[in-house]
């Protein structure tokens, strides 16, 4: 009976062990939409020197209007993602796929897995500007730096 049941138990063990929760995080404003880009990155470390990509997939939402949303939500993820914590660029895949019911979203695939959805308010792109502006981005030159 032991034999019997010892599959079935590495099994189930092995199937844990690839399944994960999707954690969603809410955009609240700049400081919450760092938090929640440095949880998505620190989330994907492992893949930094590995094998595997972090593949961040932006959707409208039903209450988003504004075409080029999808456009602007992945270049503050690109920005904050590769900009700000020296995340490789070419690990980092960006797309755009078909509209989700309810909020806008940003899935965020480590290793091919759904581990994050950042929900932004609708209408509104993710914030990574306004409380410490990179140097690296040209539209931003010249602006002040909060420290």
């Amino acid at each position: 009976m032991l034999l019997v049941s010892l599959p079935v138990i590495l099994f189930t063990t092995l199937l844990a062990q690839t399944q994960t929760d999707v954690v969603e995080l809410k955009s609240e404003g700049c400081e919450i939409d760092e938090l929640n880009f440095s949880i998505v990155e620190n989330a994907a470390r492992e893949i930094r020197s590995g094998n595997g990509f972090l593949i961040a997939i932006a959707r409208l939402g039903d209450g988003d209007k504004a075409s080029n949303l999808n456009q602007k939500r992945l270049s503050a993820t690109k920005e904050y993602i590769v900009g700000r914590t020296g995340f490789p660029a070419n690990k980092l895949i960006l797309a755009e796929g078909e509209k989700a019911s309810g909020n806008g979203r940003v899935e965020f695939y480590v290793g091919g897995v759904l581990t994050h959805v950042i929900l932004p308010k609708p209408n509104l792109t993710l914030c990574t500007e306004c409380c410490n502006p990179p140097d690296f981005t040209p539209r931003r030159k010249g602006k002040k730096k909060w420290s």
